[in-house]
């Protein structure tokens, strides 16, 4: 049975080859984001589109951190800890029972930023929103030695510009 030329530009069948093709690319686009978000994972709340640089200085609180890379920073930390200059300094943002769980032998930043270690710190603290973060504000113009967990950041203190 042949389609008549009537058949063929029947409005459903217009329809159906119309909505087709945005059908196909809105399924491959799905999918593409579903595959590039399980690409991120676990790292889902610092994810932010790219290209952007130094996205930590734009938007910042708890679209960034929270707190939710304590256990990655303590992998990372135990992965690396001899080739940090000592002592490491940890500057978190969020709760302090994870970082007391799972990061080990660092110490808080007190008063003014050291002038030798490592610091490993929070992009909130170094975007300097909130009183008491304005010791971090050089680290701005740097870029970090690491960024772990897409969210911690790692300097070494003594290339701090002063």
């Amino acid at each position: 049975a042949c389609d008549t030329d009537a058949e063929k530009s029947s409005p459903r069948r217009v329809a159906a080859r119309v909505w087709t093709l945005p059908a196909i690319a809105a399924f491959a686009a799905l999918a593409f984001s579903a595959a590039h978000m399980t690409w991120r994972h676990p790292n889902y709340i610092p994810y932010v589109n790219w290209p952007r640089e130094k996205v930590w200085l734009d938007i910042s609180d708890s679209n960034l951190d929270w707190g939710q890379a304590a256990r990655q920073v303590g992998k990372w930390m135990e992965q690396h800890r001899g080739e940090l200059a000592e002592p490491v300094y940890y500057s978190g943002f969020g709760p302090r029972q994870p970082v007391n769980r799972y990061v080990k032998n660092v110490q808080e930043v007190r008063g003014e930023l050291p002038r030798q270690g490592t610091l490993i710190i929070s992009p909130v603290n170094v975007a300097g929103p909130y009183p008491g973060n304005e010791k971090f504000a050089p680290l701005q113009a740097m870029e970090p030695k690491a960024v772990i967990a897409d969210t911690m950041l790692v300097y070494d203190l003594s290339e701090v510009p002063r």
